[in-house]
Parts: structure tokens; sequence; C-alpha cells
């Protein structure tokens, strides 16, 4: 682009454009506050969990649909919709996750979970919010806007196999330079966005590992092949292999969450069953794990005089890598309005299926902050009990409609995407 000197007087009323959109944006979005709540207090009411999204997503349709917008659902329980400006620009997917969890809400919140065992412990519910408050202000907007904004509402990004893979295979990403998302933080202050340039979460594995023996009496060990002997070394060699193989400079986790083995209290089963996650920051870690693992489960079989059988059958999740240029804009919008602090954070070995995204477009993520008032140590995501501060929301719902805005605006800088102007 050239230097300001140099704009053309098509492009110095564009810049003007430009500053106006974002002040008319603004006004909107102070008037979004109070629907953006409600409609997070709907969707808390009504949880469901992934690949079950259907009625989520028949209200997500609805209140596109109510803002004139065409939506249309790539996977049985995801939407997806497009904003298109009056002027010419990039395209620039914004995405929320829409799914809840198996988790019993004990939060005693007047508009708590109406759906037996199943809660949004994660802050979903306010994600897809925020992103609805952000298609109301853009799509009032929009002769203020360049280019063309995609919502993605994806389900699924808790369980495997996790939505976001579906809606890349499904086009959702077709023609788009850049995707940004947010993730509400119940752990950080109200007020402060959290950001990691370059890599901010681990890949994540998931594996299972079957140890088949022969079973028999348990007062008769020597006529099996204890397949829970063999599980119990195995466990025990994961650990060194973190410990011992792993770069110590490098960062990686291997977890067993679960072992079957058995029924009676006086029979040794013929299998042994041990399964968890596996996560690291760098590829090439990641690989040489995975490796190691079925490597050692075989040797430790062998000892055993059994077979084992490792199953990493799980695409897994890629790291989650930020692109610098992408998550500048988001900087500047979180400088210029001044609607929070801004906060370095370092990587986090949890995982997202955002990070899918980013392997075939440029985007970045950044946390919220939305800790409750008055409470010193928030329950974690996941816990009966997670609640959110909905002060929160108006961050979130500005941060992804004015940073969409940017983006699409040619006019502001942005790294090479590889794709051409929408």
């Amino acid at each position: 682009m050239a230097p300001d000197s140099q704009l053309t007087p098509q492009a110095d009323r564009q810049r003007a454009q430009q500053g106006h959109g974002s002040e008319l944006r603004a006004e909107h979005l102070r008037g979004a506050r109070p629907l953006v709540i409600a409609w997070r207090r709907h969707l808390h009411s009504h949880p469901e969990l992934s690949f079950h999204e259907h009625e989520t997503a028949r209200y997500i349709t609805a209140q596109l649909t109510e803002m004139g917008l065409v939506p249309f659902s790539p996977t049985p329980t995801s939407v997806v919709a497009d904003i298109h400006g009056a002027r010419p620009g990039r395209t620039i997917a914004v995405r929320a996750d829409i799914d809840a969890l198996a988790v019993t809400e004990e939060t005693g919140l007047p508009f708590a979970s109406q759906t037996p065992g199943v809660m949004h412990a994660c802050g979903h519910d306010g994600h897809t919010a925020a992103l609805l408050g952000a298609a109301a202000v853009l799509t009032t907007t929009r002769m203020e806007l360049a280019g063309r904004v995609r919502l993605i509402f994806q389900h699924a990004e808790e369980l495997h196999p996790h939505g976001a893979p579906a809606l890349i295979e499904a086009g959702v990403l077709d023609g788009v330079d850049a995707i940004i998302g947010q993730h509400l933080l119940s752990l950080m202050p109200l007020g402060v966005v959290g950001i990691a340039p370059g890599l901010m979460l681990a890949s994540c594995d998931q594996f299972e590992i079957t140890f088949t023996g022969r079973g028999g009496h348990g007062a008769l060990p020597h006529q099996t092949r204890d397949p829970v002997a063999a599980a119990t070394d195995m466990l025990h060699a994961m650990h060194r292999l973190i410990a011992r193989e792993v770069d110590p400079r490098q960062t990686a986790v291997a977890s067993v969450t679960r072992i079957h083995a058995g029924e009676a209290f006086n029979v040794i089963p013929p299998t042994a069953t041990i399964g968890g996650t596996m996560r690291a920051f760098d590829a090439s870690v990641r690989s040489e794990l995975r490796d190691r693992i079925t490597e050692l489960a075989n040797q430790v079989a062998a000892m055993h005089r059994m077979e084992a059988h490792v199953d990493f059958s799980s695409a897994g999740l890629p790291a989650l890598v930020n692109d610098i240029s992408v998550l500048k804009v988001i900087e500047g919008v979180v400088e210029d309005t001044g609607m929070a602090d801004l906060q370095v954070v370092e990587p986090l070995p949890g995982s997202e299926d955002y990070a899918c995204y980013l392997e075939h477009v440029p985007g970045a993520y950044v946390w919220v902050g939305a800790m409750p008032d008055g409470v010193s140590e928030p329950f974690t995501h996941h816990h009966p009990r997670f609640a959110i501060n909905e002060d929160a929301l108006a961050i979130s719902t500005t941060l992804l409609a004015e940073t969409a805005a940017r983006l699409a605006d040619p006019l502001t800088p942005m790294g090479d995407t590889g794709n051409p102007a929408a």
C-alpha cells in the first residue's frame, strides 16, 4: 500500500469511510449489548451436546434470518452466513463454537441449564451470542463495510471427530483470506485480552492401547498372561518417555486418563486397555512421541508374551499458531477502542480445533478475560459451577465485529494470504 502522502483521492475517501464505519459500529455495539446478553442466557438455558446441537442451530438460524441474512448448514448442526459489504475487499471468517458439555450445572443461576446433565460449562454460549451480536452490528452497518464477513457457528468443538475439519471439508474456507476467533476465559480478569504471538496452544492426539494376554483364575497367575501387569508397565514407561526422551526445552505431556481391565475380583482378565491424550508444541516432538508410544507398547507386550494394539485413529489436533499480521490488527482494535488491556500470554498445553482452520488460512485466536466479579479463585472451565462475567460479552462482540471489518477492508495492512480480494 502507498504511504499516506501518496494516497489517491479514491483511497483517501476509502480511509475516511473506514473511520466513519468504526464510529457507526461503536454506536450500534452499544445498542446491541442487551440483545447479546439475552441471546447468551437463552443458549445457556438450552445447552446441547456435540453433534446434537439441532435446536441451537435452529435458534441461530432464526436470529440471522431476522437480520436479513441467508444462513445455511454445511453440516446437520452448524450454521454459516455471509455479510456482503458495499465495497470490494477481503473475505474474513469469524468462528464461534456452539456445543455444550456433559456436566450437571450447580451454579443456581436463574437461567441455568434446563437440560439434565448438560451445561454450557466452557463459555460457548457466550461465544455464540457475541458472534450473533457482531453479525447484528455488521449487518446494520454493511454500507460502511468492505469485502465480505463469513460467520461460522461451528458444532462439536469438544468431541472427536471435531467440527472444524468437517466444515473445512465442506468448503467454509473457500475464498477466505483470514479467520479470527476468541475464547472467554474465566481465569483471566475482566478487561484483559490475552494474546500469544505465534504459538498459543498445543497439538493433541488421543490414544488407546489394548494389551491382549490370557485370562484365568486370580489364584493361578502363572497359568495366565496378565494384561493388567503389562498396562501398568506401559503407564510407567510413558512417564519415563516424557522425562527422559523429550528435550527439556520442549513441552510435551502424555496423560493416561482411563484404565479398564476386568469385572470380577478373582479373575485375571484377558485384556486391559489404557487411554489418554498426548500433547506437544513442536510437530517433530509430536511425531516422535506417536512413534515411540507405539514402539514401547509393542516392546512391553513382547516382554509379557502378549500382543498390543495401539490406536491413534483420531486424526488429532495440530498446535494453534497465530498469524502475526492478523494478530497485529486485533491488537490495534483493542488499543484504538480502549475496550481492554492487552496482555501477552504464554502458550498453554491445552488444544482447540480452531487450530485446524489455521492450517489452511492465516488467522488469530485470543483470550477474553471473563472472571466473575468478587471472585478471587473462579471455578475453572468444565466445572459444574463455571460462570462468566457477562460484561465480557461486550468486549467479545466489539473485538469480533471491529476486527472483521478492519481485516475485510483492503486499506488495512495484512500479510500476503495467497487469496485474491473478494
